[in-house]
């Protein structure tokens, strides 16, 4: 006799993680905010927005919204000095994820 699986559906608050999860894997995904996210990691500290904009040869404009999506759902945090922003990685477990996958630690 085969088991059946059950029906129910899953809590509310499972759902609301996997959708969380599934929305920071997403974002991870697009490969600017990937190269943004190994740097930041490489960095092993803060980077300025310039800066990475620098490194990708890519607008200044360009990169804060890819660090505004990456904030926004909590996988960077920044600090200000005067005019600039300086960004690093949180210990989110999405973005351990991601680094395990690119084979780098985090």
């Amino acid at each position: 006799m085969t088991k059946r699986r059950p029906t129910s559906t899953p809590p509310a608050t499972a759902r609301a993680n996997v959708d969380a999860l599934a929305d920071k894997l997403v974002a991870l995904g697009g490969r600017t905010r990937l190269r943004i996210v190994l740097l930041l990691n490489e960095s092993r500290g803060e980077v300025a927005v310039k800066d990475i904009a620098a490194a990708f040869g890519i607008a200044v404009s360009a990169v804060s919204q890819h660090l505004s999506k990456l904030k926004a759902l909590g996988l960077v945090t920044f600090t200000r000095d005067d005019q600039s922003r300086f960004y690093r990685l949180t210990d989110d477990p999405a973005t351990a994820a991601v680094l395990a996958l690119a084979g780098v630690a985090a």
